[in-house]
C-alpha cells in the first residue's frame, strides 16, 4: 500500500509540474529572430523550468491567450481584446530589401517608386501586414502584394531570386546582407517600425515561473542592442 501511495504522490507531483510549465506564444516574426535567444537565456538561468512555445499569427495568439491556452505572449500585431494586457517592450525596425542585382539595391528611393515593384508580403491576416498597410495608407498609397505567405523566410528567399521586393524586420536580414544574398533599400520619405508587446490575460494567475519569464523579457537587451 505504501509503494502504491508513493507512486500516486509522484504522479501527482509530476502532473503539477507539467501543469505549471510556462506556455509562451509569439507572433511569427518575433518568434523567428528573438524567441529562440530568449528561451535559451531562460533555460540557462532556470535549468529546472521548461518552456512550451507556440508560434502563430497575432490573431491566433490572442485567441489562445483569451482561451487560457497560453500564459503570455510576445506579439508584433495589434491586440484587439480589452481583456488582454499588452505592455510595450521595444520597437521593431523594418527595412526594405531586394536582390543584390536589383536596380534599387543599396539606393535611396521614394516610397512611391518602391511600391511600383512586385511586392512580396505576409498574409493579410497577419499583424505585420496590418501594421505595414496602415503606415502606407497614411501616405496615400495602397498595398497590393503579388505574393502572400505565412513565412517571412519564404518571402526573403523569393526576394533573393529576384521575384520582387519586401519589407522585413531589420534583425532578420543582417546575415543575408553581410553574405551578399540580399540588399537593403533606403526610403527618402518613409520609415516603418512596429511595437513589440508582452501580452497576457488580465485575470491570468502569474505563477512564480511565469513571473521569472516576464522579468527576463523586461530586463534582457532588446534585439536592436544585440551586436551583429
Amino acid at each position: 500500500m505504501q509503494s502504491i501511495s508513493l507512486r500516486c504522490m509522484m504522479r501527482w507531483k509530476l502532473h503539477l509540474k507539467i501543469q505549471t510549465l510556462p506556455e509562451v506564444g509569439a507572433s511569427v516574426n518575433i518568434g523567428t529572430y528573438y524567441i529562440p535567444r530568449l528561451i535559451r537565456e531562460f533555460r540557462d538561468r532556470y535549468p529546472g523550468i521548461n518552456v512550451q512555445v507556440k508560434i502563430n499569427t497575432t490573431a491566433v495568439v490572442e485567441k489562445e491567450l483569451l482561451d487560457g491556452k497560453l500564459d503570455l505572449a510576445l506579439v508584433g500585431g495589434t491586440i484587439q481584446s480589452e481583456h488582454i494586457v499588452a505592455e510595450p517592450l521595444f520597437y521593431e525596425k523594418y527595412t526594405a530589401i531586394c536582390a543584390p542585382e536589383h536596380p534599387m539595391a543599396g539606393k535611396t528611393v521614394p516610397l512611391e517608386e518602391f511600391m511600383k515593384e512586385p511586392l512580396l508580403s505576409r498574409e493579410k491576416s497577419s499583424g505585420a501586414y496590418e501594421v505595414f498597410q496602415s503606415a502606407v495608407n497614411q501616405t496615400g498609397l495602397t498595398v497590393t502584394p503579388v505574393w502572400e505567405s505565412t513565412s517571412q523566410t519564404t518571402l526573403m528567399e523569393a526576394v533573393h531570386y529576384g521575384l520582387g521586393v519586401t519589407i522585413v524586420p531589420e534583425q532578420m536580414i543582417k546575415r543575408e546582407v553581410r553574405e551578399g544574398r540580399l540588399s537593403q533599400i533606403t526610403f527618402s520619405d518613409f520609415s516603418f517600425q512596429n511595437t513589440i508587446h508582452i501580452a497576457y490575460h488580465h485575470s491570468k494567475y502569474l505563477s512564480p515561473s511565469i513571473k521569472k519569464f516576464i522579468l527576463l523579457v523586461k530586463t534582457l537587451d532588446p534585439p536592436e542592442s544585440v551586436p551583429e
